[in-house]
């Protein structure tokens, strides 16, 4: 890939330095601005790459959308991980197989999910 060739990484990072100090991402009980986004999501890529997630790694997500889920999703892009978003409504069997199917590294679970994770 030629390096004029933008990712959605690099849109991601555009964006979010533009934005600057203004609101980038909020929901019912989060918000970030573009400069705390580009920080979240940089800190979260390097936690990624300390635990091994890199390129061509499966991440699956078990959760609502949310600031939280979406600075994670960016990390995954940064790092070249591939994201996978799993049903919350699946059957615990389901979610199973599904993680099995793809090979996923990690597995990323709001908190009143935790029960149909495990």
């Amino acid at each position: 890939m030629s390096e004029d060739k933008q990712t959605l990484f690099s849109i991601f990072e555009s964006i979010a330095q533009a934005k600057g100090d203004n609101i980038l991402f909020q929901d019912d009980s989060d918000e970030c601005s573009g400069k705390e986004a580009l920080q979240n999501v940089n800190a979260l890529a390097n936690g990624f790459l300390k635990l091994g997630i890199a390129k061509p790694d499966v991440v699956a997500f078990l959760c609502d959308s949310s600031v939280r889920h979406t600075l994670s999703y960016f990390a995954c892009q940064k790092v070249g991980a591939i994201s996978c978003a799993l049903h919350v409504r699946s059957t615990p069997n389901n979610i199973g197989k599904a993680l099995g199917w793809l090979e996923a590294e990690l597995l990323i679970v709001d908190r009143k999910y935790k029960d149909l994770a495990e």
